[in-house]
């Protein structure tokens, strides 16, 4: 997957998450940090998240690229139901 693929993939992801499920987690970026977040908003090319506890160096908020995520850890119970939106299939 290219770059513009892995941004719009993102993107779509963070757009269209179900309103079922929490806008918390762990998102890992390319370079393996891992920011907890609490809440996020998203632009064009980059996502805005926050954090209820602020890093170490005191941030609350974190602007990251798209092409710099690698994953997502949902930190919730969700039922795999809730995920449909995001084009997952399956019982």
């Amino acid at each position: 997957m290219g770059i513009e693929e892995t941004d719009t993939t993102w993107k779509t992801c963070f757009t269209s998450w179900p309103e079922k499920v929490a806008r918390c987690g762990v998102l890992v970026t390319v370079l393996g940090n891992e920011i907890p977040f609490s809440n996020f908003w998203t632009s064009d090319g980059m996502l805005l998240l926050e954090r209820t506890i602020p890093d170490t160096s005191g941030a609350r908020k974190f602007l990251v690229p798209y092409s710099q995520i690698s994953l997502v850890k949902l930190t919730e119970v969700v039922k795999p139901q809730a995920l449909k939106s995001l084009g997952f299939t399956g019982d």
